[in-house]
Order: C-alpha cells, then structure tokens, then sequence
C-alpha cells in the first residue's frame, strides 16, 4: 500500500482519540527531543525518523513530494529545530496540529504573489456580505458576494502582508496571510455605539451633531400611520 495512504489512515484514525487526551500528549511533545544526522536523504526517511523518536505522526497532503533529497543534522535538539531544517530550501511547510505534524505545499512563498480566496461570517455562522477586504499598506481589496465569499490577489511578498476586514457594525479583524490560500474569517459584533448618521437632502452622509441646522427624526411609525383624508 502507498506509504502516504498509509500516513493518512493513520491520521484519521488519531483524529478519533478522546480530545481529553490531547493535553497530555501536547505536553510530552513540547518537550521532544530528536537526534538525526543525515545528509542528502530522502525526506521520507527523515519523517520516519522522527516518528519513531517521537509521538508525533505526519499527515502529507497529495501534491508534496516527499522523495527531495534533505540534509539534517540535529543532536538532541528540539522536534522544531529538525522540522525547519527537513523543509529549508522546499516549498514544503509544516503546522503543528495536537501530536499530528501536517506537511503541504508552501504555495505563498516569500517573494511572490499569491491568489487567496474565503469566507466571511459573522458569529452565528451567516455570511457577511459587502465586508471590506483589503491588503493592508496598499489599495487592492474587494467586497464579500451574497454569499460572503472574496478572491484576491496578493502582491509580493503575500507571506509577508496582512488582510483587514471590515463591516459597520463589526470589529476590524487583521489576518496574516502567510502560507495560507484559504481563509475563514468570522467578524465579531461591535462593542461601540454606532453614531446617528444622517442623509441630506443632497444624498451627503453627515453625524448628526455636526449639522449646523435642525434635524427632524422620522419614525417606522410615523411612515406606515395613514391620516384622514
């Protein structure tokens, strides 16, 4: 059987142990150690070494490519010491999931644009639509569709920049891009009181306190009442 087959069902099968116990096993391997003097291997057999001087697994997504040739030397050093020099000089990153260790392609390299693409929620799980999503530092954004859905290209260097966004009404969240192409991005409910805004007779928006004249406030009910003829 295909031995990334075999890693995955591994995986799926880790997935299912009681969430009780994932405290204790992160705390184990907080403190994991790995001693690994390799030079020009295949990175397969690096992720095996690791696995047997660790409790970690690897989950690998499909288009990694995990026959490069790496050099490792590492003598009793912390697990994320031995990760940052299997994947240097690769487009291969890695994220530290519980006592799972996720291998995929590092598609928002450093230097290069990227084409993201989410989802904008609110709270209760309902997408937001028309929020405001910009590459901060620069003028490239675009609003959410009904569906709360955006896609974006990223200037270089996209690992680098960071997305704002925003909705009236809602807090302004700040995202790093990093390797990411995918974002969830859920805005939370403002604290603050949203100030009156008034429509002019000319369509300008204006506070109501900065007004130098009278305003009038109209009421729902005062347009539904009907008066005697």
């Amino acid at each position: 059987m295909n031995k990334k087959i075999i890693q995955q069902i591994r995986l799926s099968i880790l997935l299912f142990v009681p969430a009780l116990l994932f405290p204790v096993f992160n705390g184990l391997a907080q403190n994991a150690r790995v001693t690994i003097r390799e030079n020009k291997v295949k990175m397969e057999q690096v992720i095996s070494a690791i696995e047997r001087q660790t409790r970690y697994l690897f989950g690998i997504d499909d288009d990694v490519n995990t026959d490069l040739l790496v050099s490792i030397h590492v003598e009793n050093e912390p697990l994320k010491k031995a990760l940052d020099e299997m994947v240097r000089g690769t487009d291969i990153a890695y994220s530290i999931e519980g006592t799972n260790i996720l291998l995929f392609r590092n598609s928002a390299q450093p230097g290069l644009a990227a084409k993201i693409s989410g989802q904008v929620l609110d709270t209760k799980g309902q997408p937001i639509i028309g929020a405001s999503v910009i590459v901060r530092g620069t003028t490239v954004g675009v609003s959410t569709d009904a569906e709360g859905r955006f896609t974006l290209e990223v200037p270089a260097p996209a690992a680098s920049k960071y997305l704002e966004v925003s909705y009236l009404g809602y807090e302004t969240a700040t995202v790093a891009v990093g390797a990411r192409t995918t974002f969830n991005i859920t805005l939370q409910e403002s604290s603050s009181e949203i100030e009156s805004v008034v429509v002019t007779a000319l369509g300008i928006k204006r506070e109501e306190k900065a007004l130098s004249y009278n305003v009038q406030q109209v009421g729902a009910e005062d347009l539904t009442t009907v008066k005697d003829a």
